[in-house]
């Protein structure tokens, strides 16, 4: 449940250089990067991937066609999701969002007109169990329904290609910059406020691959190889960048240890995008966004479960989760000044039927607004 924080925004008023590099691929070729399988990239709380692309449909080359700009696990007929445009033997102009559930697979596709990807264009897709969503330059173009998590199949993480069953059919035609993977569906407000900044260091099990030269991802250690000869090329993007010096801290606690916090935007002065999100919840349960400007020197332990949050200084807000177990509570930050370098503390706490006890708790988040 989204919800304005407008006491804890009463508690808050009394209390470099642009990137310049990214991927430069040809389909036909063989050239991508793998990043190692890890659970972090298949999170069952709902997925956003987004990048930064140029694409040439009118290059390629004759046969099936499938330019991938991303997919978790390229062995054949076996992807959690991909993002790709079906350009099959026609040059099709029509970019693919796809994902694999225990119930089934489902997809949604945005035709564009020949030539529109040629300059850089952010794309993002978004899927949080019940709707998968394409955004365009921070506004939606396309939505489908979907059902349940995301199955984890294994495999690595590719950017830049997919299945090598048809030697290079998959390689993405064009420039790749700005990979990101968050562990739960972003909304377009939130992608926008986003789009033109180059992150590192995001909490949450947050991905950022920069591209700079370099194949780090800055924020969650999911590195990635080379495979074949990708190169890095100078780009016209022009990218502010930003740390949010924000970081987890703690561990989950009761029935669900790796309940996980996480933040949907930056703590930016006058973001309204900004908010706090609780995901690895139990599916469809009540709860609590626990919201401060103080934390406690030591947990505080409260029928099974550690609390950090002081709310002495702080709000609750009541939550419901999802079905696939996530829930955001909305913290638009004010634009005044004498809010600039407030630390804020974030956790959520669940009713969970899962175990004896009957509760859990996420670990928590600490974060500076930022100018």
């Amino acid at each position: 449940m989204k919800t304005l924080l407008a006491p804890l925004t009463l508690i808050l008023a009394n209390a470099a250089s642009a990137q310049n590099q990214g991927l430069m691929l040809t389909n036909g070729s063989i050239d991508h990067v793998d990043v190692p399988a890890t659970s972090t990239l298949v999170p069952s709380g709902g997925v956003t991937v987004e990048a930064w692309v140029t694409y040439d449909g009118s290059t390629l080359g004759s046969g099936w066609r499938f330019p991938t700009l991303l997919r978790k696990d390229p062995s054949p007929n076996q992807a959690s999701y991909f993002l790709r445009v079906e350009a099959g033997q026609t040059r099709t102009n029509r970019l693919l969002w796809w994902v694999s559930t225990a119930t089934g697979n489902y997809s949604v596709g945005w035709t564009f007109a020949a030539g529109a990807l040629q300059t850089w264009t952010h794309v993002a897709a978004t899927y949080d169990g019940a709707a998968l969503r394409l955004i365009v330059n921070g506004s939606q173009v396309a939505q489908a329904n979907g059902n349940g998590a995301i199955l984890d199949r294994g495999g690595e993480f590719r950017i830049g290609g997919g299945d090598l069953t048809v030697q290079g059919g998959e390689t993405w035609n064009g420039e790749i910059d700005e990979v990101r993977v968050w562990p739960f569906a972003r909304s377009p407000a939130a992608i926008q406020s986003t789009m033109n900044l180059a992150l590192a260091g995001v909490p949450g099990e947050v991905s950022t691959w920069n591209l700079d030269g370099h194949l780090l991802d800055t924020s969650n250690g999911n590195h990635g190889t080379a495979v074949g000869a990708p190169a890095f090329a100078n780009n016209s993007l022009a990218l502010q960048p930003l740390s949010p010096g924000a970081s987890n801290f703690g561990t989950g606690t009761g029935c669900r240890p790796n309940g996980l916090v996480a933040i949907a935007a930056m703590p930016q002065l006058g973001n309204a995008a900004f908010g706090f999100v609780g995901t690895r919840a139990p599916a469809n349960q009540a709860g609590l966004a626990l919201l401060s400007v103080g934390r406690l020197p030591a947990p505080l332990s409260l029928a099974g479960i550690d609390i950090w949050v002081d709310l002495v200084f702080g709000v609750t807000v009541f939550v419901q989760s999802s079905p696939v177990g996530t829930a955001e509570v909305a913290f638009p930050v004010p634009a005044q000044g004498q809010f600039l370098g407030q630390a804020v503390f974030g956790q959520f706490a669940w009713v969970d039927p899962g175990c004896a006890g009957g509760v859990s708790a996420s670990n928590a988040v600490t974060l500076s607004i930022l100018p």
